[in-house]
C-alpha cells in the first residue's frame, strides 16, 4: 500500500504532468480549444500556515476530539430521551475534513505552488482516495452511532462519478456505508434536497460538518450581504451549535474563502492595525 509520502510525490508528478499536457496540447490547438493552465497560488504559501496547523498541531487533533466529544453527548442524551416508536434515527455527517483528512492532496497543492484546479481534485478522488485518513475522533463516533443503531449518513460534495473510488477508501478505514447513506454530488453543491432525502424515512438529529453550508444553505456566501451576513446568519443560530450542529475547523479551504480575490491584495480584509509597523 503507498505511504501518503509516496501518493502525495506521485500526485505532485500527475500535476506536473498535466501542466505539461495542457501546454503542449496548447500549443496543437487553436486559443479557443486550449484548456486554462493550472494558475499559481498567489502568494506562493498561502496555505502553509493553515496545513501546518491542521497536520501538526496539537490544539487541531483536540478540536476534532471535542467536536466528536460535544456529538458524542448528543448521541448520549438522545439514546436516553428517545421514549416513543418512530420514524428510525439517523445522524449526517460531511465526509472531507469531518470524517476523511485529506492533507495529502493539501501537500501537493503547496509544495507544487498550484492553486486549488477542480481537475486536481479528481485526480486525488479517482486515482488518491486510499491515501485518505480518518479525522481524529471520527471512527469511535460513527462506531458508538452503529452500536445504538442510529443511521450515519454521508452527504459529501465528492463527485457521484467517483462512488467506487470513495467507498474503498472508506472500507480501508474499516467504515462499512451503504449506498443509499452515501449521497454524493450531481449537479449542485446546495446539499438542501440530500438532507430532505435522508430525512423522509429517518429522524434526523445532528449534524456534522467543517462547512457551515453541511447544516443550512443559509449559510452560503452571497456578494451582496458579504461576510457580515455570514456572521449574522452564525449569529442568529447560534443555540444549534453545539447541540444540532457540530462544526469542525478547517482554515485551508471552504466557503468562507469565497469573498478572496486570492492575492496579496487580500490583506485588506485585515482589521486595521492600530498599532503601526517600526
Amino acid at each position: 500500500m503507498p505511504t501518503i509520502r509516496s501518493a502525495v510525490r506521485s500526485l505532485a508528478l500527475c500535476a506536473t504532468g498535466l501542466v505539461v499536457g495542457v501546454v503542449a496540447t496548447a500549443a496543437l490547438r487553436s486559443p479557443a480549444q486550449a484548456p486554462p493552465a493550472f494558475k499559481k497560488e498567489v502568494p506562493t504559501y498561502r496555505g502553509l500556515d493553515a496545513n501546518l496547523y491542521m497536520e501538526t498541531s496539537a490544539e487541531y487533533r483536540a478540536c476534532c476530539f471535542q467536536a466528536y466529544a460535544l456529538a458524542t453527548a448528543r448521541v448520549d442524551q438522545w439514546a436516553k430521551d428517545k421514549n416513543t416508536p418512530g420514524r428510525p434515527p439517523a445522524v449526517i455527517l460531511d465526509l472531507d475534513e469531518t470524517v476523511l483528512d485529506n492533507a495529502g492532496f493539501q501537500v501537493m497543492l503547496i509544495r507544487s505552488g498550484l492553486a486549488y484546479d477542480q481537475r486536481l481534485w479528481d485526480e486525488w478522488e479517482d486515482k488518491y482516495s486510499g491515501n485518505v485518513e480518518l479525522v481524529p475522533g471520527a471512527k469511535d463516533f460513527i462506531d458508538k452511532l452503529k452500536g445504538l443503531k442510529i443511521a450515519p449518513f454521508y452527504i459529501s460534495n465528492r463527485s457521484e462519478k467517483y462512488r467506487v473510488a470513495t467507498k474503498k477508501a472508506l472500507a480501508r478505514l474499516e467504515i462499512d456505508v451503504p449506498d443509499d447513506q452515501l449521497l454524493l454530488v450531481t449537479t449542485t453543491s446546495d446539499k438542501t434536497a440530500r438532507r430532505a432525502t435522508a430525512a423522509t424515512k429517518f429522524d434526523v438529529f445532528l449534524y456534522l460538518g467543517d462547512n457551515l453550508r453541511d447544516f443550512d444553505e443559509m449559510f452560503k456566501y452571497d456578494a451582496q450581504a458579504g461576510i457580515p451576513g455570514r456572521k449574522a446568519a452564525v449569529d442568529k443560530t447560534r443555540t444549534k451549535f453545539g447541540t444540532d450542529w457540530i462544526i469542525f475547523p478547517n482554515p485551508a479551504y471552504g466557503e468562507w474563502t469565497k469573498p478572496f480575490d486570492k492575492g496579496e491584495g487580500d490583506t485588506s480584509f485585515l482589521v486595521p492595525g492600530a498599532m503601526p509597523a517600526p
